[in-house]
């Protein structure tokens, strides 16, 4: 995912687009709203996981928890605004979208289509109930915006326009979430509310409409539907022009009557908005599922992970992931083969400096830290700094180090997202460099291997800053990968102003606010 942009969230009036690089570092003065950007990860994680009939889960047991949508819609926004989420994927190749007629293409159709960067934006209300509603759905595909407005109460999609233009239906239009959001339609008969058509299929028979008027009267419905499997390509209105124009098809009168077409014709414009659209669920579809498996990917850190404990009591449970506050991770150590222990505890020994073992007792787990292999501490004797970051390197190994992910070859780009909260709690200053020197060895391996993951960090921590800018200026990380974005909030009476920092390729700070980490004078 390239960008994420929130208006009306809390304290978040507008974030403005926050590009998501490797390693994205959030900091700012506490209730500046650096938690409430961050927690969104999470909170579209328990969305797309939990059976809802809502578009945002505001709560979940195993989650986060952001009350009600009175108390998420931010005092700054009006009664009329919509809680919005925008998400961009970037540069997304066509052909992955394109199921249906990429097969009637040949290799130089298919090697011109131009990819795009498309965006999805929520805008969220609620009903009378305060429940969470999606009234308007926005796609962005080659600089052209498809929006939705739905009607909740009756299921359906009340208006659809194309940039300022509104398309006219000829009937309702039902629309289905089979998932994150809306991705299936369909057209009823108004009277016997029997199914008509499909989203495509009705604008497929709009374009055969459209086609016939251009070729010679009596012409075959075979012939129109095979002009239209020639020209059916989705790209941006210009290309989309030159690549109609290109194609010489069986109907002269066809061919001829293109030859001179503008892109500012009537029949023009009408064609391209019905390709559009005959494209639209392929979008939504892909779109919702990519979003699905984003944040289904996500691995969230909160700030304060469980307390150490001397014994665990053993739970046979299958653990695939450290849960957000580290209190499976007994358990989840517990369940890792002996290779894979081994090599967690090489990763933890060559970056940390110690190993962790996982003794079983009499029913019960107990946790080990090891230095120098024959000093043996229970970590519940150990200082407060190791119970909070060993769920965090953990996770971090496992999600960075192991396989097992099986994607399907459209979503192998699709990277996990890990969010931390606060990772230098209770650490020293030089642990703290260690960490930000282990997450930059992380993006380079993963790299190396062709692994996707995006880091984002919230902390207060200069150590960690600094230790990045400082392997940016030895050469071991470029500055291009990592951002730094800073929330600044003058006062509960203002929203969140967001801005962005960057490194330069000495390690310094650009756009760095003068005395950030200036304490403020007695």
């Amino acid at each position: 995912m390239k960008s994420i942009q929130i208006k009306n969230f809390r304290s978040l009036r507008d974030t403005g687009n926050i590009e998501l690089k490797p390693i994205t570092v959030l900091v700012g003065k506490n209730s500046a709203g650096k938690s409430t950007f961050v927690r969104t990860f999470p909170l579209f994680k328990q969305s797309v996981e939990e059976r809802t009939r809502t578009p945002i889960l505001l709560y979940s047991r195993s989650g986060v928890d952001f009350g009600t949508f009175q108390d998420v819609k931010s005092i700054f926004a009006s009664d009329d605004d919509y809680l919005e989420f925008k998400f961009t994927i970037s540069e997304i190749d066509i052909n992955r979208i394109v199921r249906r007629n990429i097969f009637y293409f040949n290799d130089s159709i298919r090697d011109n289509l131009k990819k795009s960067d498309v965006t999805v934006t929520m805008k969220i209300s609620s009903d009378s109930t305060d429940t969470p509603t999606l009234e308007i759905l926005e796609i962005e595909i080659y600089n052209n915006r498809i929006r939705l407005d739905f009607n909740t109460k009756k299921h359906n999609v009340e208006k659809i326009y194309i940039n300022q233009d509104e398309i006219k239906l000829d009937s309702p239009l039902s629309y289905f979430n089979r998932g994150f959001i809306a991705d299936r339609f369909i057209f009823k008969d108004t009277k016997s509310n029997i199914r008509r058509y499909d989203l495509e299929d009705y604008f497929e028979e709009k374009l055969l409409k459209l086609i016939s008027s251009k070729v010679r009267k009596g012409t075959s419905e075979d012939n129109i539907s095979k002009i239209l499997r020639r020209i059916a390509v989705l790209s941006d209105k210009s290309h989309f022009l030159t690549h109609i124009k290109a194609q010489k098809t069986t109907s002269k009168i066809w061919n001829k009557n293109l030859e001179n077409l503008s892109g500012e014709s009537k029949f023009f414009q009408t064609l391209y908005q019905y390709i559009l659209l005959y494209y639209l669920q392929d979008i939504l579809q892909y779109s919702n599922n990519y979003l699905r498996e984003i944040f289904h990917q996500v691995k969230y850190i909160a700030p304060v992970r469980a307390t150490a404990e001397r014994y665990y009591r053993i739970q046979d449970l299958a653990i695939d992931e450290v849960d957000p506050h580290g209190q499976n991770l007994p358990m989840f150590l517990g369940s890792l083969s002996d290779g894979m222990m081994k090599s967690f505890q090489k990763w933890t020994e060559d970056n940390f400096g110690f190993k962790v073992k996982i003794k079983r007792i009499e029913g019960h787990y107990s946790i080990k830290i090891v230095h120098d292999d024959n000093f043996e501490v229970n970590i519940s004797d150990m200082g407060f700094g190791y119970s909070q970051i060993l769920p965090i390197i953990t996770q971090l190994w496992y999600s960075s180090e192991q396989k097992g992910r099986v994607l399907h070859p459209r979503m192998r780009d699709i990277p996990i997202i890990f969010v931390i909260e606060q990772p230098e709690l209770h650490l020293h200053p030089e642990f703290q460099a260690k960490f930000a020197d282990v997450i930059v060895k992380i993006i380079n391996n993963i790299q190396d291997r062709k692994l996707n993951i995006n880091l984002i960090i919230e902390t207060h921590s200069q150590t960690i800053i600094n230790r990045l800018g400082l392997n940016i200026a030895n050469k071991n990380i470029d500055k291009e990968e990592i951002n730094i974005i800073i929330f600044n909030k003058k006062n509960e009476n203002e929203p969140t102003e967001v801005s962005t920092a960057f490194f330069d390729n000495e390690g310094l700070l650009e756009n760095w606010p003068i005395g950030f980490f200036k304490p403020s004078s007695l």
